[in-house]
């Protein structure tokens, strides 16, 4: 058990193949969308004004989507811990964050993006009805958390289907891939 690990830090011990592993997923999420190059200058633009800006083409739709996903798994992470010390049943909302996640960061698929909309806008939703004390299911306390997940779901639906409208506009753009006929002259 112990050999295996040492092996993944690498010959000295010292993480270079490790190290190497991550720099080339980092390297490759940021410079292809779905295998395809992205356009120069596509990475330049910094987290905060991409989270918070507008979506200018598919490439930026991806890489938001990547960066949301991201920001999925640590509100997941977040909401277990949370889970672990209250309530268990919120557990099922934390897995649904640790699912799709991932899922959103590597395929920007819009189903994914839908339901954790759904899943965080009940989430929220419950939050609020707990803190009024409406309600006597479980229900969170956490209404920062709340927001913050339902802002990214929200973001992360708007990123997934601007990527595929983007795409559809550039395959339209090239004469095919669109089920609408080009006009004859």
């Amino acid at each position: 058990m112990f050999q295996r690990g040492a092996q993944a830090l690498g010959p000295r011990g010292d993480g270079a193949s490790l190290h190497a592993s991550f720099t080339w997923l980092i390297r490759f999420e940021t410079m292809t969308t779905r295998g395809k190059p992205m356009r120069e200058g596509a990475t330049d633009r910094p987290v905060v004004e991409r989270l918070f800006g507008p979506i200018e083409d598919r490439d930026g739709a991806r890489l938001l989507a990547g960066d949301l996903g991201k920001a999925l798994l640590v509100v997941a992470l977040i909401q277990a811990v949370l889970a672990l010390a209250r309530d268990p049943v919120a557990l099922a909302d934390a897995a649904l964050y640790a699912i799709s996640g991932p899922v959103i960061w590597a395929t920007a698929s819009r189903l994914a993006a839908v339901v954790v909309l759904f899943v965080a806008g009940g989430a929220g939703v419950l939050t609020v009805l707990a803190l009024l004390g409406s309600t006597r299911t479980s229900g969170g306390r956490n209404i920062i958390l709340a927001l913050v997940a339902v802002w990214i779901a929200a973001r992360a639906v708007q990123a997934t289907f601007d990527y595929h409208r983007f795409g559809k506009t550039a395959k339209s753009a090239r004469g095919g891939g669109d089920s609408v006929a080009p006009p004859r002259e």
